[in-house]
């Protein structure tokens, strides 16, 4: 899982931890610089992680591959 800023040719960080390929992100909108990411079949998980900081910050087998992620709008 790469990351860019708008104002760079390459990537600002670099996440190797899902074993198979990301099915999903989503950004929140409640906490500057959290990035979630699902991974497929082969990989299971839900990984949160701290962009400002370059660290993952919590991993949870969820036992399938993850299809979607989505914030609530109004819930932290």
């Amino acid at each position: 899982l790469l990351i860019w800023n708008n104002s760079s040719s390459e990537p600002i960080l670099k996440f190797n931890d899902h074993v198979a390929a990301v099915k999903a992100m989503a950004w929140s909108p409640h906490q500057h610089g959290l990035l979630v990411s699902g991974g497929g079949t082969a990989d299971r998980t839900i990984r949160f992680r701290n962009t400002l900081t370059g660290t993952t910050l919590k991993t949870v087998d969820v036992g399938s591959q993850v299809c979607n992620l989505m914030f609530s709008k109004t819930l932290n």
